[in-house]
């Protein structure tokens, strides 16, 4: 049998997507727990897009890396942010390098390598 009732939802969850991704882009190269789902699927669901740029506040896709965490029932979504794709980051602590690294294909900040090179 059908219902028709005129009611406003229930409020869900609503993530503050923005505000996350500017959170992980001030402390590059940390992981940190951002959202814990209510699903399986969605926990793995998330975490792709957000590897993916498929939110917005994550875009480019390739510059936030992100697991899902599904164990016993603990559901988890970990993220990071690694820098854009268009620019070169350190492989160790993630911070924006300049122009003259892109040459490396392995490149180091400054306090692994003083002198600048790979």
């Amino acid at each position: 049998m059908s219902i028709i009732r005129w009611e406003d939802p229930p409020d869900g969850a609503v993530y503050q997507w923005d505000e996350i991704a500017d959170a992980l882009r001030d402390r590059p190269g940390e992981w940190a727990l951002i959202v814990e789902p209510a699903s399986v699927s969605l926990t793995t669901t998330l975490a792709y897009q957000i590897r993916n740029g498929y939110r917005p506040a994550f875009q480019p896709a390739g510059s936030f890396q992100a697991k899902a965490y599904v164990k016993s029932g603990d559901l988890r979504v970990y993220a990071r942010y690694v820098g854009r794709d268009d620019t070169r980051t350190c492989v160790d602590c993630y911070i924006e390098l300049p122009e003259q690294f892109d040459r490396f294909p392995d490149t180091y900040c400054q306090h692994r390598n003083p002198d600048g090179a790979a």
